[in-house]
């Protein structure tokens, strides 16, 4: 999470980061039920144990899933990125007297 206090800077930022939490937060919830899907049909296939949590190994019917999900995950990663130099622009910004440097 984020410690940051209350100043022109965060009130400028805090929009973009909070709709980046829950934009993140959808994702996850995708990529669970991807590999949940991925594990139950080889469950149901009998080629894995009803206690194995993760799936070892890619399958070619894995794809159809992860061609829906691979989109969500690229925009993310950009979201990700355009965030870092927003961050970067408002720490050399004239009015930023809050942040402090961590040596």
């Amino acid at each position: 999470m984020l410690t940051w206090p209350d100043g022109l800077m965060y009130q400028m930022f805090r929009n973009q980061f909070l709709a980046f939490s829950i934009f993140q937060s959808c994702v996850q919830f995708l990529q669970y039920y991807y590999q949940s899907g991925c594990l139950y049909r080889l469950r149901a296939l009998g080629k894995r144990n009803h206690l194995d949590l993760t799936v070892e190994g890619f399958q070619s019917w894995m794809w159809r899933g992860l061609t829906f999900l691979l989109p969500f995950l690229f925009f993310g990663h950009f979201w990700q990125l355009y965030n870092a130099i927003t961050l970067f622009e408002l720490s050399r910004h004239t009015e930023c007297k809050e942040w402090q440097e961590a040596w």
